[in-house]
């Protein structure tokens, strides 16, 4: 009787084992599955979307950027947090009819490579100056930033004030801008910071792509709403939000101290927002106000029933930020006060 249920315990315990190694060898199958599933779609999704403008080498690593028009000044165009040149779709090409405007991925974004150190704003604006010497690009420049875009073209203003010669925040992002919102220095809608570490590894197993996450803004038109699909479904993207999240703070942390008032003199600035921003318009244009103040030369522009991506992604809320960066860019050249 006792040898019977010693059998029987150990023909259980031989099926619970056959069992677990049956799972983790279909885990083990499953997973390799996804890595070849994203590395062929991968592949196929570069050869499907070829870079629209040109690769340049900056210290041993490639930059794109996409350059449109003929005249002066130059308008630079600093997209959003996993935006990149596809996002400018409807503004590059209007932009493009009164002057040359050049679109551009930063490191860890879009065709430009990922970066070998951490792309910070003091990084990014000396890479970007190199790019754009390499590139033939001549200031005077209007830079416009959108979003996080916003912390770069300012850091940038600070250390080549010399060739700026206006500036167009699209509800580019404050130092201050969450704290006067009641939340904390940490990179918005992002999950947490576990969850973030993993987002490559998930990435590489195919997950992501196969739910189609992140997606595409639907106002964008083709091709770039594809070419911006194939890049959000890479594990490079994956990887660059895991970096730009642990780099957030330092971001705030170090355009905090350039946010003083009228630190711009009397340059040209313009920003833009829409009236569907957080906590109201009245509170949305008081924190904004902030940032028109960084220059005596000034406009606050609301685009009514826009939000912080359709002002770029949405083609009729994208003409009307697109009149506002026309607007500087003729003011730079005649010398004259925005109204």
């Amino acid at each position: 009787m006792e040898m019977s249920k010693r059998t029987r315990a150990n023909r259980i315990l031989d099926f619970l084992k056959r069992a677990l190694i049956r799972v983790f060898l279909l885990g083990v199958v499953l997973a390799l599955a996804g890595m070849i599933y994203q590395t062929a779609a991968t592949e196929a999704d570069q050869r499907k979307y070829p870079p629209p403008g040109i690769l340049v080498n900056v210290d041993g690593y490639k930059m794109h950027i996409y350059c449109m028009g003929e005249g002066s000044p130059t308008v630079i165009l600093e997209a959003a947090n996993m935006g990149t040149v596809s996002n400018w779709a409807w503004i590059q090409p209007e932009v493009a009819k009164a002057t040359r405007v050049c679109a551009y991925d930063r490191a860890d974004l879009g065709w430009s490579d990922l970066s070998p150190q951490p792309n910070d704003t003091k990084q990014n604006a000396e890479v970007l100056r190199t790019l754009l010497d390499k590139a033939d690009v001549p200031g005077p420049y209007v830079l416009v930033g959108h979003s996080f875009g916003g912390l770069h073209i300012r850091m940038f203003a600070e250390m080549y004030s010399d060739d700026i010669a206006g500036m167009v925040f699209i509800e580019g992002t404050l130092p201050d801008g969450l704290n006067r919102l009641s939340r904390p220095d940490v990179m918005p809608n992002a999950p947490d910071a576990d969850m973030m570490d993993a987002t490559p590894f998930i990435s590489r197993l195919g997950i992501l792509r196969l739910v189609g996450f992140p997606s595409t803004d639907p106002d964008l038109p083709q091709p770039q709403r594809s070419e911006l699909q194939a890049y959000l479904s890479s594990t490079r993207l994956a990887e660059s939000l895991k970096r730009q999240y642990h780099l957030f703070p330092t971001l705030l942390a170090q355009v905090r101290p350039l946010y003083n008032e009228g630190s711009l003199g009397d340059l040209p600035l313009a920003v833009v927002l829409g009236s569907e921003g957080d906590g109201g318009i009245a509170e949305w244009q008081e924190l904004f106000s902030q940032q028109a103040a960084l220059s005596t030369n000034n406009i606050l522009v609301t685009v009514d029933g826009a939000n912080h991506i359709s002002l770029v992604d949405r083609q009729s809320h994208a003409l009307q930020t697109s009149a506002v960066i026309i607007q500087v860019i003729e003011a730079v050249r005649a010398g004259q006060p925005l109204q």
